[in-house]
């Protein structure tokens, strides 16, 4: 899955409806910082290979009303929001790749029980 581009806060509530009751991952970050530009390729890398979630990036200093929504003060930051209740479920703060895709697998196994207990057959 690619991520989605965020230039408003409709771009947001579009992802957070699209999401259908999943997790929308929201990666804050700002052109000028290195360890930004280092976790853009991750974060690209986990919507890759994570479909069962919606990744969006938004550049916190060109949408600075979303940022402020989710609290952000510092990039990258990434915030974790329940399509279902439109609320913060996680985030991870700075440059800390391991915390994020240890995040995003966490949610992803989730997602993936999720389906597959939906999609299982009634036992009698």
């Amino acid at each position: 899955m690619s991520v989605a581009k965020v230039t408003s806060a409709a771009d947001v509530d579009a992802a957070i409806k699209a999401a259908a009751g999943g997790v929308v991952v929201l990666n804050f970050w700002a052109p000028w910082s290195a360890p930004c530009t280092q976790l853009n390729a991750i974060f690209e890398k986990l919507a890759a290979s994570h479909t069962t979630l919606t990744f969006a990036s938004v550049e916190a200093e060109e949408v600075e009303d979303v940022a402020e929504k989710y609290g952000v003060t510092s990039v990258p930051t990434f915030v974790f929001v329940s399509a279902a209740t439109s609320s913060t479920v996680a985030r991870v703060d700075g440059a800390n790749a391991p915390e994020l895709t240890k995040t995003v697998k966490k949610f992803a196994a989730d997602a993936n029980a999720a389906t597959a207990t939906a999609a299982a057959p009634p036992t009698s």
